[in-house]
C-alpha cells in the first residue's frame, strides 16, 4: 500500500491542477499588446470576452476585428484610442464583417425573425466605449436576417463614444426593413435599460437608434444621427421609440431622413405607440417629418413632452406632427416647414386633443399651427410667428401632401419592428 499511495497522490494533484487551469478567468485584460500591465487574452474580441470574469474590464487594442461578438455577462468593453482624436469622429477599434459575412446569431423578441447582430448584448451591466461597428461587406443576400450593429437584447448598460456605420444591404435590397445602427429591445418578461451617449450613427438602411417593446427604457443623448437623404428604399427614421418603450431623446442632432414616395414617411424622431416620451433640446433638420408622435392604439402614445428643440428644413411634411393627445409642446424653434410647423393631427382617430402649445417660435411655414377639424380642448398661446402664411389654421390649407378632407396627412412615418 505504501508503494501505491504516492502514485495516487500524484494523479490527484494533476487532476486538480488541470481543473484549476480550466477555471482561470480575468478581471481585466486586453486584446493585443498595446497596454502595459494587462494580460493579452488573444487576437479576437470574442475569445477574450470568453475569458473574462463577470464585471471585468476588457481593453481592445487598435485594429480591425472581423468577427461577431456576443456578451452574456456584465462587462466593460473599452476600445483603446491611441490617436488622440475625439472618439466621436474617430475610433481606432473597428468591429467589421467576417470574411464569410455577417450571419444570424439570435432572434427578435417580438417577431421571432432571425437577427444578424454584429455586437450582441444579453446581460445587464454591459458598458461599451470607444469603438466602431461597421456593417460594410455584410454579404446578407435577403431581407432576413435583420442586420443590426449593436443589439441590447434584454440587456442593459451604457454605450458611449461608439460609431455604428453602414448597417445597410446591397442596393437591390434597399426596400427591406432591415439595417439598424443601435437597437434596444425587451421581451419574454425581460427588461433593458440602456443609455447611448456621445455616439455617431450613419448610413443605416432603416433606423439609426431604436428602442422597442414594453420593459425597454432608453436614453439617447448628445448623439449625431445621419440618414442617407432622399431615398425610395426603406423609409428611414433617425431615432425611434416604439411599441411600449419608455425613455427620452435629448441634445441629439438628427438629419437627412427623407422618403420620396408619397405612400409612407420618414422622421427625424418617431414615437410610435409609446407614451410619456420626452424629446428635448434636439436639432432635427432636413427630414421628411421632424418630430412625430403617432398612435395606432388609443392612448398608447399620449403625454409626450416636446420642448426646446430646433426643427428646421422639413421636406414635404410637418416640423412637429402630433397624431396623439395630451402633449406639452413649448419653447421649440421650428423654421422652414413645407407644410405646418406644428400639426395637431386628427388622422389617427380620436387624436389631436388636449395639447398645450405655447411659447414656440415659428418661421417660414405654410401653416404655423394647424389644428385639424373636430379636435378639442387644446391650449395654443404665446407663440411667435414670422413669415408664416397661415399662423393658426383649421383644416386643409397648404395643398399636397394634405388630403382634401380634414387636413389629413398622407405618408405617415413608418416604424420598424424587427
Amino acid at each position: 500500500m505504501t508503494k501505491i499511495r504516492p502514485l495516487l497522490f500524484g494523479m490527484f494533484c494533476v487532476v486538480v491542477l488541470a481543473t484549476n487551469l480550466m477555471a482561470v478567468t480575468y478581471t481585466s485584460g486586453q486584446v493585443g499588446t498595446c497596454l502595459k500591465f494587462y494580460t493579452n487574452l488573444g487576437p479576437t474580441i470574442q475569445g477574450a470576452v470568453n475569458q473574462m470574469s463577470p464585471g471585468g474590464v476588457l481593453y481592445v487594442c487598435p485594429g480591425v476585428y472581423q468577427e461577431q461578438v456576443v456578451i452574456t455577462q456584465p462587462l466593460t468593453l473599452n476600445g483603446v484610442d491611441t490617436t488622440n482624436n475625439p472618439p466621436s469622429t474617430h475610433a481606432s477599434v473597428v468591429i467589421a464583417a467576417p470574411m464569410t459575412g455577417i450571419v444570424a446569431n439570435t432572434t427578435s423578441l417580438s417577431t421571432g425573425n432571425p437577427i444578424a447582430a454584429q455586437l450582441l448584448v444579453e446581460a445587464t451591466g454591459v458598458d461599451i466605449y470607444n469603438l466602431t461597428v461597421d456593417g460594410n461587406n455584410n454579404l446578407i443576400s435577403g431581407c432576413l436576417p435583420d442586420l443590426i450593429g449593436i443589439y441590447y437584447r434584454n440587456g442593459s448598460g451604457t454605450a458611449s463614444y461608439v460609431n455604428t456605420i453602414n448597417q445597410s444591404l446591397i442596393p437591390s435590397l434597399n426596400g427591406c426593413q432591415s439595417g439598424l445602427g443601435i437597437f434596444v429591445q425587451s421581451g419574454n418578461s425581460g427588461t433593458s435599460t440602456v443609455t447611448v451617449a456621445n455616439s455617431y450613427v450613419a448610413n443605416y438602411q432603416k433606423n439609426g437608434m431604436t428602442a422597442n417593446e414594453a420593459g425597454t427604457t432608453a436614453t439617447f443623448t448628445t448623439n449625431t444621427v445621419f440618414g442617407v437623404g432622399p431615398t425610395t428604399g426603406a423609409a428611414q427614421n433617425g431615432i425611434q421609440f416604439g411599441y411600449g418603450a419608455a425613455g427620452s431623446a435629448k441634445f441629439n442632432t438628427v438629419m437627412d431622413n427623407v422618403y420620396t414616395p408619397s405612400d409612407a414617411g420618414s422622421a427625424g424622431i418617431l414615437v410610435y405607440d409609446a407614451a410619456n416620451i420626452t424629446s428635448s433640446n434636439n436639432v432635427v433638420g432636413n427630414d421628411q417629418y421632424g418630430i412625430v408622435y403617432v398612435e395606432d392604439t388609443a392612448g398608447a402614445a399620449d403625454n409626450g413632452t416636446i420642448n426646446s428643440n430646433h426643427v428646421y428644413a422639413t421636406h414635404l411634411n410637418d416640423g412637429i406632427d402630433l397624431c396623439n393627445n395630451t402633449n406639452t409642446v413649448n419653447s421649440n424653434v421650428v423654421t422652414g416647414s413645407d407644410q405646418s410647423a406644428i400639426h395637431l393631427d386628427a388622422s389617427c382617430t380620436g387624436t389631436g386633443n388636449n395639447n398645450t402649445v405655447e411659447s414656440n417660435v415659428i418661421a417660414n411655414a405654410c401653416a404655423g399651427i394647424l389644428e385639424d377639424l373636430g379636435i378639442t380642448h387644446n391650449t395654443v398661446t404665446g407663440n411667435f410667428f414670422n413669415t408664416v402664411t397661415n399662423t393658426i389654421a383649421t383644416g386643409p390649407t397648404c395643398g399636397p401632401p394634405l388630403s382634401p378632407a380634414n387636413g389629413k396627412q398622407q405618408g405617415k412615418a413608418v416604424p420598424v419592428r424587427p
